[in-house]
């Protein structure tokens, strides 16, 4: 209650109007990127903000009698509504003296949520099938590509679209022991999950998220099978459950992020993935 006071007192005359230029936004407790997260704000919402920073935020009204703070990369202060200052003037005036060139600047306290980024992952499979109502299943190595983009819902948080394909061009051990000549294989696994940030810790350099989508898997298999010469192919939908973990690497002007990925493959079979990425934002 203190802090209402405080800002309803001797900041309301110091509050500015500001337009909030991040989807998803996060507003935490207190001035710290390591602070609970109290809620989030909508790219293109007017907010009230102080006029002072505090260290890299901005102290804001989230809601009725809630107070929080934003970062200062996440809103632009207004005059008469119109911008009146970049986002982050502050913290980008500090950083600049740091750098000595422009193009190694560091870019401080960027969320990875407005960035798109790119790259590769590879990881290990539990690839599982029914044949005669009998499962079987192998541990195989696949690889593949992968893009997370920002996500504009109806619903209000820090959303992103992550597109994921990965490939292996060898056959399951199951697979091979029954043919009596080598097998041709092909096995993808696209999906595409709507994932949430539940968390951005250290300094936003570390998030955290879990999301869901569909997934398509397709497998192509050419061999020998008690002396018959045959052609399986299969393509199955389903859907993918996601619960992950991203750490920026480093943070010039392409991001680089590394991330560590658990994967469930809900199709006729189910598999279970342990993917890692390696991406750069763009």
């Amino acid at each position: 209650m203190s802090g209402l006071f405080g800002f309803l007192g001797s900041e309301a005359w110091a509050a500015q109007s500001a337009l909030v230029v991040t989807d998803g936004a996060i507003v935490y407790k207190k001035a710290d990127f390591d602070a609970p997260i109290i809620g989030y704000f909508r790219a293109g919402e007017k907010v009230r903000i102080s006029e002072k920073t505090f260290g890299p935020f901005y102290r804001v009204k989230f809601k009725q009698g809630i107070l929080g703070y934003v970062a200062d990369i996440d809103v632009a202060p207004q005059k008469d509504g119109k911008v009146s200052a970049k986002p982050g003037k502050a913290n980008k005036g500090k950083k600049a003296k740091q750098a000595k060139t422009k193009s190694s600047k560091p870019i401080a306290n960027r969320s990875l949520l407005n960035r798109s980024l790119y790259g590769l992952t590879a990881g290990m499979v539990q690839w599982s099938e029914l044949f005669n109502q009998r499962e079987f299943s192998d541990s195989m190595i696949f690889y593949g590509a992968k893009a997370s983009l920002p996500f504009k819902s109806i619903l209000d948080g820090p959303f992103t679209l992550d597109l994921s394909a990965i490939f292996s061009f060898s056959a399951p051990s199951y697979i091979q022991q029954a043919s009596t000549t080598p097998v041709s294989s092909m096995i993808a696994i696209v999906d595409a999950s709507i994932l949430y940030t539940f968390s951005e810790m250290m300094g936003r350099r570390l998030i955290s998220y879990f999301g869901a989508g569909p997934v398509l898997t397709y497998n192509s298999f050419k061999g020998t099978f008690s002396a018959t010469s045959l052609d399986i192919l299969e393509v199955k939908v389903g859907g993918a459950a996601v619960l992950g973990a991203g750490y920026q690497i480093s943070r010039r002007r392409s991001d680089m992020v590394a991330k560590i990925e658990g994967r469930y493959y809900f199709t006729e079979s189910n598999q279970l993935a342990i993917l890692a990425a390696f991406q750069v934002g763009l």
